[in-house]
């Protein structure tokens, strides 16, 4: 049963400050947001905002780096009633009728001219914190179409050449006082003693074989932080 996509105010808001953008001449833009903030329903909400308004026989893509995510964005986007087609290796499947394109990074690599899909007419890159050379390419030379990039990290050198613009989400401080986020306790090992535990014969590293011998030998402290630590998000 088709679902309605209902985007919480935070997500509205992400695709508001994206059409200023491209109303400004800017087409491709990082989209920050965190983890549990909903990238996969912004991608949608903007997928769905296109309909009708591609040129006839372009299509918008979502590109992804890992086939679990692949599959995990084709559920979710055809249970808002859009129509996928999959780019995949083996699983490759394209329709006439097709509201999106999914495609893997990789596949599209083999199956293209340098990367490039030659019907997309929008982009949006999943994991953009990760750039292969397709997506490079694509960035380079679509510069008549949006590409948005998705992600909860930004932090890659170079991506301020590679996009014009950054839309950021709220922070998991926020989203979790607002109850779109459960409160987190996260536990860090601080300590590890590591006497007796051999050195490994791949580059000073050591492997896997050592560490399990050795375990017994391997004691790790841990130290429970909770919201109230720190201040900064």
């Amino acid at each position: 049963m088709t679902r309605e996509l209902n985007l919480f105010a935070h997500q509205k808001s992400i695709i508001d400050e994206l059409r200023d953008l491209y109303r400004e001449g800017r087409r491709r833009a990082i989209i920050a947001l965190a983890t549990g903030g909903g990238k996969t329903e912004v991608a949608i909400g903007i997928v769905l905002a296109s309909r009708g308004k591609l040129k006839p026989g372009l299509k918008a893509y979502f590109i992804a780096d890992r086939k679990t995510l692949i599959w995990q964005t084709v559920e979710r986007a055809e249970a808002y009633g859009l129509r996928c087609g999959v780019i995949q290796a083996e699983n490759t499947i394209r329709y006439q009728d097709e509201d999106l394109v999914v495609a893997s990074v990789d596949s599209l690599r083999t199956r293209c001219p340098g990367g490039i899909p030659d019907d997309a007419g929008l982009i949006i890159f999943d994991e953009a914190h990760i750039v292969k050379a397709p997506h490079r390419a694509m960035l380079e030379k679509l510069d008549n179409i949006p590409i948005y990039g998705l992600t909860a990290t930004p932090l890659r050198t170079g991506l301020g050449k590679l996009y014009q613009g950054l839309v950021r989400g709220p922070t998991i401080r926020w989203l979790t006082d607002n109850g779109y986020l459960v409160p987190a306790k996260v536990y860090q090992a601080v300590a590890a003693d590591l006497s007796g535990v051999g050195m490994g014969t791949s580059g000073g590293e050591i492997t896997h074989v050592e560490i399990r011998k050795d375990a017994d030998v391997i004691k790790i402290e841990s130290k429970k932080y909770d919201d109230d630590d720190d201040d900064d998000d």
